[in-house]
């Protein structure tokens, strides 16, 4: 799938963070979370949230007809009212001049995305109206007082400004994603660069001309000062273009030149600043002039300065290779070439491991095979999938491919010199220490040899085993796991993307747990999901409530991998344990300390014993009966919170306290928290009934059972106040 993104000057360096919160916002469900965009004035805020819009169509997020609209609040700051009705619509005679019924951009934009360009513009009273519309997803039209109206959509606010200057706190903690863009002067050489070729490129097809540019006018865009950013560069490069293209059409040429008078005062200024100077400048503009041709805008004016990097990395395996030799010769000690080997090869794939990440391997190998002959390198793919079994990671596969399809290019180098040494002894040490490593080096080299009609020696095994070991020691081995397990159709998942694409790694793991699936059959996918993640130092289990967390327990004691479980999860603690877990070297219960230690997490061991020592032995039972009947719901939580309801109604009605109906009470009303949140509450007998005569009564128990719902995350049918009401009724013969 393409990535939009990738149009975006600057999305893998200078923007990767702001991307990446991109790409999670958009991606969250149902349909993305709200997103402010903060950024000097042309620093692209409209341009960026377009092609969030852009990258949730082409992932299916939204569907072929969902709308982008953009509403710029400046327009309208003079006219508060007039402003809110745009936004919000209105009815027939809602103000002075609103003589006929207005559908608001709410409207239209709903099942997609209201860009509110300039928001911190928009008056106190719009903020406000859009509490409602972000907390539930309703809103009302100017005038409106009975009708409540229905929008499912994605906001994306933009200002200038800070979030604490115009905008209403309570407006600001609404809107989970903070993006901050930076100004052109954070961007680098290269991508100040990318972004004055794509303008000529655009003037070019606008004007179906090629533009000659020298490289002393280049010079001065790269340097020169631009205070309005991006939007500012682009406006001046339209100006020099049409200046251009008058003389051209004035003297009849063919060709637009951009001569030094075209250029502003302040841009001619750049030829002797001094901010974008770097020693690659050369290499970036070739020529002495430039050309753009619209019809060429594929063909990459940078493709030189990437293969001098490139090269720059094979000179570098290069160089391993031939140190390894002459540590060979030399007769050194098996131990220390070895090392040495291993600790050069960890740094060089240490260099190259964002560059040939997943989302960018298609650029990189390209350029893969300009140094390396395509034959090595689908020799190289069939010998890597000749050990698929082996090493199943495909991430770690295709960095393989690089480096192997490098090491073979130079190994055909060597062979032509005549440049060999074999030391039978390092192998045999090699062999013996990476057993299932020396069994995949040597399928790959006769699968090599074959394809390639070359004789490889032992020798080569022996690297190609310490080449494989060192990658997947960095990648795979030796990490704590982590897996996500929570209640409710997609919430594990939903978590896990958002962590993953945040940290841009796969270290969160995902277990969703149906609401009427029995705890037997998610302990089970769990325990594969824990032998599948384990890679020796065992799995941190981040659940949400209930029977979930005690799973570590049991896991423990059918796989014999060290397991420990953490309550209450949240995305932003998942977030913080996954990016610890990826790089942590310490074993699973000193990873736990350190959490607790940092605050990231309360420890669940002690919590429970301060619960435990205010309950007497006959609650501590109760509690036990209740853990074994709920499916999900945390049984001391529960109580709890069930026993704090009862106290209130006690006191509130002066009834006489009775351990008995408490726990009557508490276990019926946990049975119906469970039932509340698997949306299957118990039928009314005679509700009606209830409505008509004991209207008050369902009021006060609503007040009352309020904290609970809250606490739980579930709606109240009024069908379970009934039966509540006929418990009292029936025990206290009184009606509450």
């Amino acid at each position: 799938m393409y990535d939009v993104f990738k149009n975006i000057v600057g999305f893998n360096d200078t923007l990767k963070n702001q991307v990446s919160l991109a790409k999670a916002a958009v991606t969250y469900p149902p349909l993305g979370l709200n997103t402010i965009l903060i950024g000097s004035t042309g620093c692209g805020k409209s341009t960026f949230a377009e092609a969030m819009y852009n990258y949730g169509m082409t992932i299916g997020m939204f569907y072929k007809d969902t709308k982008f609209v953009v509403f710029n609040c400046a327009d309208y700051a003079d006219n508060p009212q007039l402003l809110v009705s745009q936004l919000f619509g209105n009815i027939k005679g809602a103000y002075t001049g609103a003589d006929t019924e207005r559908t608001g951009l709410v409207d239209k934009a709903n099942g997609g995305i209201l860009f509110l360009d300039e928001v911190h513009r928009l008056p106190k009273e719009g903020q406000e109206m859009l509490f409602t519309l972000m907390d539930k997803g309703i809103y009302r039209r100017v005038g409106e007082t009975d009708i409540t109206r229905k929008a499912d959509l994605m906001i994306i606010a933009a200002t200038t400004e800070r979030k604490n200057s115009q905008l209403l706190n309570t407006f600001i903690r609404r809107i989970p994603i903070t993006i901050e863009l930076p100004d052109i002067n954070k961007y680098n050489t290269q991508e100040r660069l990318e972004l004055i070729f794509k303008f000529f490129y655009v003037e070019s097809a606008k004007t179906k001309r090629k533009i000659k540019v020298s490289k002393k006018i280049l010079k001065s865009c790269l340097n020169y000062d631009c205070p309005l950013n991006i939007g500012g560069l682009k406006s001046d490069i339209q100006l020099i273009c049409a200046k251009g293209y008058f003389s051209c059409v004035t003297n009849s040429e063919k060709d637009i030149k951009i001569k030094w008078n075209d250029i502003p005062n302040n841009m001619k200024l750049g030829l002797i600043s001094t901010n974008h100077e770097s020693s690659n400048y050369a290499d970036l503009v070739l020529d002495d002039t430039v050309i753009f041709d619209y019809r060429e805008v594929n063909e990459s004016k940078y493709l030189s300065n990437q293969m001098n990097k490139f090269e720059h990395e094979n000179k570098y395996y290069s160089k391993i290779i031939e140190d390894y030799y002459e540590l060979s010769l030399k007769n050194e000690e098996n131990d220390n070439v070895r090392k040495k080997v291993e600790d050069d090869l960890k740094s060089y794939f240490l260099s190259m491991q964002e560059k040939i990440r997943s989302n960018q391997l298609p650029e990189y190998g390209e350029l893969l095979s300009r140094i390396v002959d395509e034959r090595i390198i689908e020799a190289v793919i069939d010998a890597i999938d000749s050990v698929k079994t082996i090493y199943n990671n495909q991430e770690n596969n295709k960095r393989i491919v690089c480096a192997l399809s490098l090491h073979i290019n130079n190994l055909i180098e060597r062979i032509k010199s005549g440049k060999y040494s074999v030391n039978n002894n390092l192998i045999k040490s090699v062999e013996q220490l990476y057993p299932i490593d020396y069994y995949a080096a040597q399928k790959i080299i006769e699968v090599l040899s074959k394809e390639l009609n070359i004789e490889i020696s032992s020798n080569e095994i022996m690297f190609v085993t310490m080449l494989l070991h060192t990658m997947n020691d960095m990648d795979l081995g030796n990490r704590i796991g982590v897996l996500c397990i929570a209640h409710g159709s997609n919430v594990a998942s939903s978590i896990a993307e958002v962590v993953n694409t945040l940290l841009d790694i796969e270290g969160l793991y995902a277990l969703d747990v149906p609401l009427n699936e029995k705890v037997e059959s998610i302990l089970n996918k769990a325990i594969n999901l824990v032998k599948e993640i384990d890679k020796g130092k065992g799995v941190i289990l981040l659940t949400d409530m209930g029977s979930l967390c005690d799973f570590d327990t049991l896991i423990t004691e059918e796989t014999g991998i060290p397991t420990i479980s953490i309550p209450n999860v949240t995305t932003l603690m998942a977030l913080e344990i996954t990016r610890r877990a990826y790089s942590s070297t310490v074993e699973l219960n000193d990873f736990y300390n350190e959490l607790i230690d940092d605050n990231v997490i309360y420890n669940k061991r002690n919590i429970n014993k301060n619960n435990n020592t205010l309950m007497n032995s006959e609650e501590k039972k109760f509690i036990k009966v209740l853990d074994e009947m709920l499916t999900f719901i945390d049984p001391t939580k529960i109580y709890n919170s069930l026993k704090s309801v009862l106290i209130n109604i006690w006191n509130d009605l002066g009834l006489t306290k009775d351990k008995m109906f408490e726990y009557k009470f508490i276990m019926h009303c946990a049975f119906m928290v469970e039932r509340a949140i698997k949306k299957e509450p118990m039928p009314g007998k005679n509700l009606n009934y209830y409505y008509n005569n004991r209207k008050e009564t369902l009021k006060k128990l609503e007040e009352y059972f309020r904290p609970v719902y809250q606490e739980f995350g579930f709606i109240m049918y009024p069908s379970e106040y009934e039966a509540i009401i006929e418990m009292f009724d029936v025990h206290y013969d009184f009606e509450i």
